[in-house]
This record gives structure tokens, C-alpha cells and sequence, in this order.
């Protein structure tokens, strides 16, 4: 009964220690946070102050406030991190998630 009850204690040492060093990984994903949408000429430049503050790109699409139906530019919003961009930044080389199109 002595060796039984020592190999469970060594068995359940095992499963505490292995457990101890298998933990899981949490992915963490980084809420997307929102982003100041500035309205962008032929150019790609910004022009003027944001007409979105805090916005996803899903939501600036979902209440438009400015219109985006000029068909010879391809982008017409920029989304940056940054509040207060001069007017004139170029908004050239922007990922999807910080442009809109106007065809989308």
C-alpha cells in the first residue's frame, strides 16, 4: 500500500510540474483603434483637418459625410494615427485599412 500511495504522489508530481510548464498562448489581439480620416485630392494629398475623428474604416464608410464619387481619383480618404497632419501630406503607399477608394 506504501508503494501505491508513494507512485501516485510521484504521478501526480509529474502532472503538477508538466502542467506547470505547458501553460497555453494566448493570442492577444490588439483592439484596432480609430483612425483620423482626412479627405485626399488627385494627388493623394491630404486636404484640411479630419472629417472622421476615432472612426475604424468601417464606420467612416458606414456614415459618410463627405462624398467620394470622382471617378479619376483612386483614393478620396486617408486614415492616420497622427490628429493634426498639414495639409499637403501625401497620402501615397497607404494600406487598405487607411484608405478609401471610390469604387469599394
Amino acid at each position: 500500500m506504501k508503494n501505491f500511495k508513494m507512485g501516485l504522489m510521484a504521478l501526480a508530481l509529474t502532472f503538477a510540474i508538466g502542467s506547470a510548464f505547458t501553460t497555453k498562448a494566448t493570442a492577444h489581439k490588439k483592439a484596432f483603434a480609430g483612425l483620423f480620416w482626412y479627405q485626399v485630392d488627385a494627388s493623394q494629398k491630404t486636404v484640411g483637418s479630419p472629417i472622421y475623428s476615432n472612426d475604424t474604416k468601417a464606420q467612416a464608410l458606414a456614415e459618410p459625410t463627405q462624398d467620394c464619387d470622382d471617378a479619376s481619383a483612386v483614393m478620396c480618404q486617408f486614415g492616420s494615427t497622427n490628429g493634426s497632419l498639414p495639409t499637403g501630406t501625401s497620402a501615397a503607399g497607404a494600406d487598405s485599412d487607411h484608405r478609401i477608394n471610390t469604387q469599394n
